[in-house]
C-alpha cells in the first residue's frame, strides 16, 4: 500500500513544497531520498533484530515521517502525524495501522536505542541515515557533536 502514498496528491504537493523550501539549505535535507533511506535502514534493522515488522508499515512510516515540514515551524512531527492520518485515510489504510504509523511519526525525533518497535526503528534509522562524517558544513551544524552520525554504521 505504501506505493499508493507516492501517488497521493497531498503527499506529492508536500514533498514538492519541502524540496522548494530546502533548495538552498546547507544542512540535512528531507527529500524523498531521505525518506527512502530511512525506510531501507529501518527495514534492515527489523530484519536483523527479527522484529517481523511488515515492510509496508515501515515504508509507510518512513515516507510520511517528515511530511509536515512543508508547513514550516518546529513541530514537524505533530504536523507530519496530522498529514499522515489524512493521507493514509485517502489511501485506504485501516485505523489500527494508521495509529501505529502516527505513533512512530510523533516519536521519530526522540533518541531510541532499543530497536523493539516501529517507533524505535524509524527513530534510529532517521539518525543513522545521516552522513555527518561526510558533511561539508559539519562544524556549522546545530546538532550536538555526540548526536552526529560519525560512522557508516553504529
Amino acid at each position: 500500500m505504501y506505493n499508493d502514498i507516492l501517488y497521493n496528491i497531498k503527499f506529492k504537493r508536500a514533498m514538492a513544497d519541502i524540496e522548494k523550501s530546502e533548495r538552498d539549505r546547507k544542512f540535512c535535507c528531507h527529500s524523498i531520498e531521505h525518506s527512502l533511506d530511512v525506510a531501507r535502514i529501518a527495514y534492515i534493522i527489523s530484519l536483523e533484530k527479527g522484529l517481523g515488522i511488515d515492510k509496508d508499515l515501515i515504508y509507510t512510516a518512513a515516507l510520511l515521517h517528515d511530511i509536515g515540514r512543508c508547513m514550516g515551524g518546529e513541530n514537524h512531527d505533530v504536523n507530519s502525524a496530522r498529514m499522515a492520518e489524512e493521507i493514509m485515510r485517502e489511501c485506504g489504510y485501516d485505523p489500527n495501522t494508521a495509529d501505529t504509523v502516527v505513533n512512530a511519526i510523533l516519536h521519530h525525533r526522540e533518541k531510541s536505542s532499543a530497536a523493539e518497535s516501529l517507533r524505535d526503528i524509524i527513530s534510529i534509522a532517521d539518525k543513522q541515515c545521516r552522513q555527518c562524517w561526510n558533511c561539508r558544513v559539519y562544524d556549522e551544524c546545530r546538532w550536538r557533536d555526540e548526536d552526529k552520525n560519525k560512522l557508516i554504521l553504529r
